[in-house]
């Protein structure tokens, strides 16, 4: 009985690390890895202020076939500050600086099964992001390769 018991545990512990390494695998596809999404689209943007201000930011957008990945970094900015980010009119989201007057905003789109998943808006050369503080803008720039 207790053999028995053993063999059903360790056939369930076998099962279950199968089904959790194929979904690994599966993952590890989607993000570009062991036959993944392909060629991969990396374009930045270095923002710059009308106004004469210090921050800075810098924007990075990388895609393939099945993954899409935005940042953008703030830094040399008032402690506490909300930011809002926009690409193209699209809002991606918003920054919040810590103590230290640094954030960033990191989105990441993953379609682990090819034409499912969520997308954004498809950064492109040339696109304008722009940092704003209420209504007021305070960084701008464009993507470039």
């Amino acid at each position: 009985m207790i053999q028995n018991r053993i063999l059903a545990i360790s056939t369930l512990a076998i099962l279950a690390v199968a089904v959790l390494s194929t979904g690994a695998i599966h993952e590890a596809r989607a993000q570009g890895g062991a036959g993944g999404g392909g060629q991969m689209t990396v374009i930045k943007a270095d923002l710059r202020s009308d106004s004469g201000s210090t921050i800075k930011a810098k924007g990075d957008y990388r895609e393939d076939t099945t993954t899409q990945k935005f940042k953008v970094n703030i830094s040399a900015s008032p402690v506490n500050t909300t930011y809002t980010v926009i690409v193209n009119g699209h809002i991606f989201g918003s920054i919040t600086t810590d103590v230290t007057g640094n954030g960033s905003l990191d989105l990441v789109t993953v379609q682990v099964y090819y034409g499912q998943g969520l997308n954004m808006y498809h950064v492109q050369l040339g696109d304008t992001l722009q940092i704003y503080e209420g209504t007021t803008l305070v960084l701008s720039g464009n993507y470039v390769a």
